[in-house]
């Protein structure tokens, strides 16, 4: 017969043998657990039509040494093939050029909260806006600027 016990951060599996230790609840280790969830915003920004209706607000976070975008309060105008584009200029134009973004996803939904990571080897300081644009029409449909 085996139990679990979990108290805290501690695991321990017991078997009617050989207690087993699972993981150890120390002050580092939950230092480290808290780091890992703890999320510092690098920068907030709001979303401002190009040539689409788009609005809300950016976050660029950190969470667990991994940069994210987060969406909140956001909503754009339908469309086919959009996506979540890093783009170099502060103001991008309505139609963009190759080598002047990198796309980050396809967009997750036209309205609402929604996340989306930054690959690690994406230097954020090269990029200054994030931007929803149709890959099918060219079209920015709104942006962000991100410093």
């Amino acid at each position: 017969m085996k139990n679990i016990i979990i108290t805290g951060l501690t695991s321990i599996l017991m078997t009617t043998a050989t207690p087993l230790v699972v993981a150890q609840s120390s002050t580092t280790s939950q230092e480290n657990l808290i780091a890992q969830y703890s999320t510092s915003t690098l920068h907030t920004a709001n979303f401002v039509t190009r040539r689409k209706s788009t609005s809300g607000t950016v976050k660029v976070v950190e969470r667990g040494g991994k940069k994210f975008l987060e969406f909140e309060n956001f909503q754009t105008s339908r469309g086919p093939e959009l996506l979540v584009v890093l783009h170099k200029d502060q103001n991008p134009a309505s139609r963009i050029s190759e080598g002047n973004y990198i796309t980050l996803s396809f967009l997750k939904s036209f309205r609402g909260t929604q996340t989306y990571q930054i690959p690690d080897n994406v230097n954020l300081e090269d990029f200054k806006s994030v931007a929803i644009w149709c890959r099918e029409f060219n079209v920015t449909f709104g942006y962000a600027t991100l410093g």
